[in-house]
């Protein structure tokens, strides 16, 4: 078997983090129910701070991915109503530690939105410009990108720097004080890409 190489790895990755970024909620009502160890819906929207529609949109996603079940057992009123599958177990620490990151960062809202993730991902360790960006991703619109890196560099999660030479080029790269992101990001896809 060839080895991957490191661009290759790269997208794959971001892929595999899309998977749980198409809904805003997802990560979080994740993180929830591994904290928890399961939950009802109404605590879960609770803790992610979505609307009751919201928390059900991210756990209608979690199902259908994989990663969260109804609880086989449920009907008392003490057990919760949703669980983890064994996917969803080994992303859920990961997905955790992200949170945390970014709430220390103060970027959390940032990070939530569809494509920041797999952004944060793929620029580090080196600065990409915005071609390789979207090519990494495969599937934004160039729209979805720049207003992704505008946001990710206005929550100073991404440090943007401009070459003097015509015409000039913009780099993108993760902030020294959002590194603590990409550790648990690399965790997460791993994770997902194992399951």
């Amino acid at each position: 078997m060839q080895e991957e190489t490191p661009d290759l790895s790269r997208r794959r990755d971001a892929e595999a983090l899309l998977d749980l970024a198409r809904c805003r909620y997802a990560l979080p009502v994740l993180a929830e129910l591994f904290t928890r160890s399961g939950a009802k819906g109404v605590t879960l929207a609770s803790a992610a701070g979505a609307s009751r529609a919201s928390a059900r949109r991210a756990l209608d996603a979690l199902i259908d991915a994989g990663y969260a079940a109804p609880n086989p057992g449920y009907g008392h009123p003490m057990r919760p109503e949703y669980v983890l599958t064994e996917r969803g177990r080994a992303a859920g620490e990961p997905a955790r530690r992200i949170l945390r990151a970014a709430d220390r960062l103060g970027v959390r809202d940032a990070a939530l939105h569809k494509w920041s993730l797999p952004v944060v991902l793929v620029t580090h360790p080196r600065a990409e410009t915005f071609t390789a960006i979207r090519e990494a991703l495969a599937g934004p619109t160039d729209r979805a990108v720049s207003l992704t890196l505008k946001r990710l560099v206005e929550a100073s999660v991404l440090d943007r720097d401009v070459s003097d030479g015509f015409p000039p080029r913009p780099r993108y790269a993760l902030a020294s004080r959002a590194r603590a992101l990409h550790a648990p990001l690399r965790a997460l896809a791993e994770a997902v890409r194992a399951a």
